[in-house]
């Protein structure tokens, strides 16, 4: 009987940067549901046991070295499997400033299986396919030939290179094999410069709808809150690839643009860039969610329940001593705020009390007027006059406590408040 690779393929799978989607998919083939190993496929760790190369995501300049000692590793006849649209063609990341691009930027790719997230119906077709692929290589080689020739390695351009730094030599190259030089800097690695450019909130959107035009892509947002005022400010990151690339060709070096809005009000609004950059939602929920930040017109908004959160503003509070300087600020507030009402209660004491010693004289001089109506009056108002300078006492104490422990306190006085009413009806 003729042998044939095909027979029992053994698989190795590497991630490459996917999201895990086409990962999952990978495993799920070979599950009893799907059952790939009815064909006599085997998923094994070790390169050199291995047939066919399964890769998902795309290539970077940190896995591309790894990718490439896996494939080297492997011995004669081996095919490559590119899984998912990542692995294909670098997808929807194929322009991040940190994608090389699919696997061919990197090894020679035999079979593309697109999909988002790839099926396993496709990994097993794919895999069908490679053992096909398989078989001829095996033939070339028993007739001495090259297995190199049969398969995707015939028509590889040869991917990319990286510098003895570990950056890429030659990314973009064009027909006339110009690319640009990621290494020509100083000291043989490439300088980033970071620019910051304060903008109002009224500002924002024009300023990013000018980097939108010049083909800047947004790469992250970042919100903070300020210890000294207790205002807030967001950070938004944009790297402008094409301009990068000739920048570095230049002189080594590229620029990271950033808009600074500062002094922003917790309840202020601030207008989403969701529709110039919609990888920008998950960042302007988790600064509504934990931070509490008035984000409007959000293109993809989670109404307040992308992270679930125990606590409101969970970030309004980052260090101890933030929290010292917070509760500090919140203390001096209340006991202003106390003593603004004590003086209040004072002077209507005060008023009151005047009032029915005015009262007290009418009702004297008037025979109509009965004294004891008036003293009756007179009683209520002092009564009114000492509760609310109790209250008011009492709200200096609480400003003196700690947070936690006054809105305890407040709760308690406010159910007893409440017990009291219910007797009084009763």
């Amino acid at each position: 009987m003729d042998h044939k690779m095909s027979r029992s393929p053994w698989v190795i799978h590497y991630d490459g940067s996917s999201c895990n989607g086409c990962d999952i998919e990978v495993l799920a083939s070979l599950t009893p549901l799907f059952d790939a190993e009815r064909f006599g496929v085997v998923n094994t760790g070790n390169p050199k046991h291995a047939d066919i190369f399964l890769v998902t995501g795309s290539v970077n300049a940190q896995n591309l070295p790894v990718v490439r000692q896996i494939y080297d590793q492997m011995l004669e006849p081996k095919c490559v499997v590119a899984c998912g649209i990542c692995a294909c063609s670098g997808g929807v990341f194929r322009d991040a400033y940190n994608v090389i691009g699919g696997v061919d930027r990197a090894i020679p790719v035999d079979v593309y299986a697109p999909g988002c997230a790839i099926r396993p119906e496709t990994v097993i077709d794919a895999i069908v396919e490679a053992c096909g692929i398989l078989d001829q290589k095996e033939a070339v080689m028993r007739a001495g030939g090259d297995p190199l020739t049969v398969g995707g390695a015939a028509t590889w351009d040869g991917g990319v290179e990286l510098g003895e730094d570990g950056f890429v030599a030659a990314a973009g190259a064009g027909a006339d094999g110009a690319g640009v030089d990621a290494r020509r800097c100083k000291g043989g690695r490439v300088m980033q410069k970071a620019i910051y450019t304060t903008v109002g909130i009224d500002e924002l959107l024009s300023h990013v709808q000018t980097l939108k035009g010049a083909g800047a892509r947004f790469v992250q947002m970042h919100a903070e809150r300020c210890v000294d005022d207790g205002s807030y400010r967001l950070v938004y990151t944009f790297i402008n690839v094409r301009a990068a690339q000739e920048q570095i060709a230049q002189d080594g070096s590229y620029a990271i643009e950033n808009l600074v809005v500062e002094g922003i009000d917790q309840y202020q609004e601030i207008p989403s860039i969701s529709s110039y950059y919609p990888a920008v939602f998950p960042f302007e929920n988790e600064a509504h969610d934990l931070f509490g930040l008035a984000i409007t017109d959000m293109q993809i908004d989670f109404n307040g329940f992308f992270y679930q959160v125990s606590t409101a503003e969970p970030m309004s509070v980052i260090t101890p001593e933030v929290k010292a300087a917070r509760e500090k600020a919140m203390k001096v507030r209340a006991a202003a705020e106390a003593k603004a009402r004590k003086a209040a209660a004072e002077k209507a004491a005060a008023a009151a009390a005047a009032a029915g010693e005015g009262a007290g004289d009418a009702a004297g001089a008037a025979a109509a007027q009965p004294a004891a109506a008036a003293g009756s009056d007179a009683q209520h108002d002092e009564a009114a006059a000492k509760a609310a300078l109790k209250a008011a006492e009492m709200e200096a104490k609480l400003a003196a406590m700690d947070p936690e422990k006054a809105a305890k306190v407040r709760a308690a006085l406010a159910a007893k408040a409440a017990r009291d009413k219910q007797k009084k009806e009763a």
